[in-house]
């Protein structure tokens, strides 16, 4: 799948540092929109631009302040890298915190 775009909103506090100190841990959630692998790159870029002007746009940053999350968008390289780099993140914590997936 090809990543469009990111929102990224408020985190979890201090559970995870008591947790599993050796990390240095920036705990967030996020949201993205995701099309098919195989989407036109033209289409892609439209999807992201739009989407990031949405973000941007005044009644909707304070709309999103009042429940709490900065939004924002990012480009498609820039998502697939944050994926990238939160499954490196998680797998290395579950192999520290003895995770086994099911």
């Amino acid at each position: 799948m090809k990543a469009v775009t990111v929102l990224i909103s408020g985190g979890f506090g201090g559970a995870y540092e008591r947790l599993l100190p050796e990390f240095e841990l920036d705990v967030t959630s996020w949201y993205a929109l995701y099309m098919p692998a195989n989407s036109p790159s033209s289409l892609v870029q439209k999807v992201s631009h739009d989407a990031s002007e949405v973000l941007s746009e005044p009644a909707v940053k304070a709309k999103y302040e009042q429940l709490g999350i900065l939004s924002g968008g990012s480009t498609p390289a820039e998502l697939a890298d944050r994926g990238r780099s939160e499954a490196k993140l998680w797998r290395s914590v579950m192999a520290t915190a003895g995770i086994q997936p099911e």
